[in-house]
């Protein structure tokens, strides 16, 4: 199998877990803090998902990454099948909602402070301390 077939074939699965579930690509999109249309590229086979984002894409449809690299690996259990007697499920996903938008969050500031990092190495000037600015 050459490249180019494997990359429809995980596109496909990609694709196929996503739609099971009943979400759009806007949807995974929010809920993974990605672009929509990295989403698409990805499963028109025309890019391929990075080992985390694969990771993340396997965690909310569901399935494991083996199986989308293989097709071969069986599903995981959801967690929704796990805890079944939630009080009250719409907190749960509220909370799980909020979990993922502290996670973006500290994914962004950890993204932001090492482009920051790397722009004073590239000479970019730094603000001065109060002991340069005397």
């Amino acid at each position: 199998m050459d490249h180019e077939d494997l990359m429809v074939e995980i596109s496909q699965r990609l694709k196929e877990a996503r739609k099971s579930i009943k979400l759009s690509q806007q949807e995974i999109a929010d809920l993974s803090g990605m672009n929509r249309n990295t989403l698409a590229r990805i499963e028109k086979g025309k890019c391929f998902p990075s080992g985390k984002l694969l990771w993340v894409l396997a965690v909310k449809y569901g399935i494991s990454s083996d199986y989308i690299l293989t097709g071969k690996a069986k599903e995981v259990t959801r967690i929704e099948d796990l805890l079944p007697d939630i009080p009250n499920s719409k907190e749960f996903e509220e909370f799980l909602k909020s979990l993922s938008d502290k996670l973006l969050y500290h994914s962004i500031m950890s993204e932001y402070y090492r482009i920051k990092k790397k722009s004073q190495k590239n000479g970019q000037p730094k603000k001065k301390s109060k002991e340069e600015k005397e």
